[in-house]
């Protein structure tokens, strides 16, 4: 490994040639590090175009340059990588802690805007009708929706004991379904609710009559405790971009709103995107309003409804469901996980009977009928959106580290967005999920 270190205003770039393994590590660390960064040097690029291979060494490594970097309230990125790093930082979740660009320039400029873009170089502006996208890194990425159980067990309460399985946390990272959390079956089978899986979470909301969240942040994840759910959707294999969104309105957009603006941003990049009408996104949002829906009962066969219809039929949906008319919460921030599909894409490149499981006619969905959309949402007292160049893994953190946690919910597609630093995955396969166990 040779380095060699070029100055740019407040920026320094790091030039790496070479293998980044235990031996070159060192050399990046000593040579960086080792001599001391100048005070006027706030911001690391790290160009690895001559590097072709990145170990869990250097990985440490470069988690310290991020850390010497924020603290001089700067932040690392990464320029040109290649092939086998770049699927190394995809693979483990680093692409979502650092802005990633093609060339030198680019990751400069975005540097020289004290980490937040300019809009000649690393982040193109999308305007729409409802606001702004901003592209604040990209990279390799191979979103994949996994899907665990049936929605219609769910929609007709016909989830039984041997439909319900276990799932480690790990494993369910940015997921949203039914489940709960338990030891035995009897513990939480009957009392199984809308459920999320974000940032190293996990909140279900208990059909126990007291509407009350359950929260759970495992510190270490011994993997003793698992996520017991009937039906889960999952978010997997990383997202292709981060972007920040900016509502035209001062009353902010609806979630049905910015998702027609994202599916219209992939539609116009397909031939780099990938997209093939269907996007998985995770979100550190600005809420304006929080209108949010969830089951009352759990949806097992115990409480199968004796007309035998869904629960979400006219007959039945004031005894199950629960959906707000009024906004629930205003002005907060929220964690979000959802998958939303273009009806006016041609879907045909998916799974239909999988991509079937993963949406249902939510009936207090009143807006559009050209898209399908499945979101849950984590509510926090109001905080500052985090910083868009500390990447979207990093913002999730920060929220949940620093959050005062309100509420979680299904949400509404009426639900109303002023901000958001949002992950995008261009969804390339629609899944059956097969690493679940099931339940004792």
């Amino acid at each position: 490994m040779e380095i060699r270190i070029t100055p740019k205003d407040a920026t320094v770039v790091v030039h790496c040639s070479g293998r980044l393994d235990t031996v070159g590590s060192r050399t990046l660390h000593d040579g960086v590090l080792g001599s001391g960064l100048a005070p006027e040097f706030k911001n690391i690029v790290l160009d690895l175009d001559q590097t072709d291979y990145l170990s869990s060494a250097g990985l440490r490594v470069v988690l310290m340059l991020q850390k010497e970097a924020l603290a001089r309230g700067g932040v690392l990125v990464f320029c040109g990588l290649q092939s086998y790093v770049s699927q190394v930082i995809a693979m483990t979740g680093f692409g979502d802690r650092f802005p990633t660009f093609v060339t030198v320039e680019e990751a400069i400029a975005f540097c020289g805007g004290n980490g937040e873009g300019t809009k000649e170089a690393a982040d193109p502006f999308f305007e729409g009708t409802n606001g702004r996208l901003r592209v604040i890194s990209s990279q390799s990425a191979e979103p994949v929706v996994r899907v665990m159980g049936s929605i219609e067990d769910v929609l007709y309460a016909r989830v039984a004991p041997q439909d319900v399985v276990s799932k480690k946390f790990f494993e369910t990272e940015y997921s949203i379904g039914f489940g709960g959390l338990g030891d035995k079956l009897n513990d939480y089978y009957h009392v199984m609710g809308e459920m999320i899986t974000v940032g190293g979470t996990m909140v279900w909301l208990p059909t126990d009559g007291q509407d009350t969240p359950d929260y759970l942040i495992p510190k270490v994840d011994l993997g003793d405790v698992m996520i017991r759910t009937g039906f889960n959707v999952s978010v997997a294999g990383g997202f292709n971009e981060l972007v920040l969104f900016e509502s035209a309105s001062p009353e902010g957009c609806t979630v049905g709103e910015l998702y027609s603006q994202l599916f219209d941003f992939a539609r116009a990049r397909s031939e780099q995107t990938g997209y093939h009408g269907v996007l998985g996104l995770a979100m550190v949002a600005d809420m304006a309003t929080v209108l949010g829906s969830g089951v009352r009962k759990s949806a097992v066969i115990d409480f199968q409804p004796s007309n035998r219809l869904m629960i979400t039929a006219p007959e039945n949906y004031d005894a199950w469901m629960e959906s707000d008319q009024a906004p629930r919460h205003r002005g907060v921030t929220a964690l979000i996980v959802g998958v939303g599909a273009c009806l006016g894409d041609d879907l045909d490149h998916f799974d239909q009977e999988q991509l079937n499981e993963v949406f249902y006619l939510h009936p207090a969905n009143i807006g559009s009928r050209t898209q399908m959309l499945h979101n849950h949402a984590v509510v926090f007292q109001p905080l500052p959106l985090p910083n868009p160049a500390a990447g979207l893994e990093a913002a999730i953190e920060s929220v949940v580290d620093a959050g005062e946690f309100i509420d979680m919910r299904h949400l509404l597609d009426n639900s109303r967005v002023s901000r958001a630093l949002v992950g995008i995955g261009y969804v390339q396969r629609v899944e059956a999920d097969d690493r679940a166990v099931f339940a004792d």
